[in-house]
């Protein structure tokens, strides 16, 4: 029984290190993802923005030009990241909950059948305890009838060895 609770916790145990390890790949490559977007956004739109504001001044004000940059340049930055935040463990991150979940649940049983078993040895415990006690009051009760019984019986056995 303790060798197959080893082996159920041995499996939690590895499947929680393997749910970790795919997490933090996931994280590393959504951090990756970001700083190569945040890059990427911080060089293209420093030229974009530079030769854009020129073509659009000369077909609108300063002040228009500038606004219509600014506001591509939000689109772009939420684009990449919306992208990052789409990163997925996939199908082994889901596999590997499955194992662990049937882990925590042959465990929880196992627990119960030892607090059924632990319930059980009590109770049989308590029964013989109970028992001992019984018979130690009903032979102690009984002791106490036989008292005036004994003190008869000692009684006629010195008056018989008075008169011989």
């Amino acid at each position: 029984m303790s060798q197959d609770i080893g082996n159920k916790l041995y499996l939690l145990v590895q499947s929680e290190k393997a749910l970790l390890k795919l997490e933090a790949g996931k994280r590393g490559r959504q951090v990756v993802m970001s700083a190569i977007g945040v890059i990427a956004i911080f060089a293209a739109l420093v030229m974009f923005n530079v030769s854009a504001y020129l073509y659009l001044n000369t077909m609108m004000t300063p002040q228009t030009s500038a606004l219509s940059l600014a506001g591509f340049n939000i689109v772009l930055a939420l684009l990449f990241f919306w992208i990052s935040s789409k990163q997925t463990t996939g199908a082994q991150a889901e596999s590997m909950q499955e194992i662990r979940d049937f882990a925590v649940k042959q465990l929880a049983e196992d627990v119960d059948d030892v607090k059924s078993s632990v319930l059980e040895l009590k109770n049989g415990i308590q029964s013989v305890s109970n028992g001992v006690h019984d018979v130690l009051n009903r032979d102690f009760l009984a002791l106490k009838g036989l008292i005036p019984l004994l003190q008869m019986l000692l009684e006629k056995r010195k008056g018989k060895k008075e008169k011989s």
